[in-house]
């Protein structure tokens, strides 16, 4: 063939993946592998501020990645130890603001659906082809079930395994598949974009793990704090701070039909306007509700 000007190679990309002589396909995913790791240190240090973006960005486009090429290189799967070690030791942490521990690391590599957080690390499998379209939609769809049936028999072993709050709070998110926040990407307009500490938060939430930064007691009551007394406390936990907000709310909108005459929390007086008892206030009082130039008192 010389002087036909050919180009003789051993190995070439092809559909996304690589063709060729084995030596050369390893070579040339090895100079993949080193670029997504380069990605996933860059997007570590994007998590440390913005936690919630840098998964986004991880789910949504760069996992799909190498995602695509262990489906259509055989064997590339063997070949991401090092992308699985960087995002093990430094894209996990830096997302959660912690250390995970050993169970942790294992359960965040099965789908969100599952209770758990990123598919980075799967076992690629190779696609069937077929002839007619109708035999490979029928293909695609059993394997599609046949992952979804794996996936959950896995994820259900890994959680069998859990220490008891872990288990019972990924059961609580399995049964009641409330994962959808975590594939949507953030957006201020639709109320999406999480500060990067309530995004840690509800991280740890759905792994049974304590919250950072918590208080040592509660500021209302005095009590030890933590998750489960400030979601039940009504003197300084979640309960008040939700009742309050309904308050401030109802007084709001109170005031822009009935005027400067809406006031929070008065003391009930009777017919006289006699104090009843100092300690029975209502919630907010507004004039001329339901009679004229006559108070009526609310409470949520």
């Amino acid at each position: 063939f010389q002087g036909l000007g050919l180009e003789f190679v051993e190995a070439s990309r092809f559909l996304g993946g690589f063709l060729g002589k084995e030596e050369v396909v390893r070579q040339l995913l090895e100079e993949k592998v080193t670029k997504w790791v380069e990605a996933v240190e860059d997007l570590s240090e994007a998590a440390v501020v913005y936690p919630q973006d840098a998964y986004v960005c991880f789910l949504k486009s760069l996992q799909c990645e190498w995602g695509y090429v262990q489906r259509v290189v055989e064997g590339a799967a063997a070949k991401l130890e090092p992308l699985d070690r960087v995002i093990q030791d430094k894209f996990l942490p830096a997302v959660f603001g912690r250390e995970l521990q050993g169970w942790e690391k294992e359960l965040v590599k099965v789908a969100p659906k599952s209770a758990v957080l990123v598919a980075a690390m799967k076992e690629g499998t190779m696609v069937a082809e077929e002839d007619h379209d109708d035999q490979l939609r029928r293909v695609r769809r059993e394997m599609k079930d046949r992952w979804g049936r794996e996936e959950d028999e896995s994820t259900e072993r890994l959680v069998a395994g859990l220490p008891k709050r872990a288990r019972r709070a990924l059961e609580r998110v399995r049964k009641e598949n409330v994962s959808g926040w975590l594939t949507v990407g953030p957006s201020r307009e639709m109320g999406f974009d999480l500060p990067a500490q309530m995004f840690r938060d509800r991280l740890n939430m759905r792994h049974g793990q304590g919250l950072q930064g918590l208080p040592a007691v509660c500021d209302g009551c005095g009590e030890p704090f933590s998750l489960e007394h400030a979601l039940c406390c009504k003197k300084g936990g979640l309960v008040k701070k939700g009742h309050d907000h309904l308050v401030d709310e109802s007084c709001h909108l109170a005031s822009l039909a009935y005027g400067a005459g809406v006031k929070k929390e008065p003391f009930l007086r009777d017919a006289s306007g006699k104090v009843l008892d100092k300690d029975l206030r209502a919630d907010f009082m507004a004039h001329s509700v339901w009679e004229r130039q006559r108070v009526a008192f609310f409470d949520n």
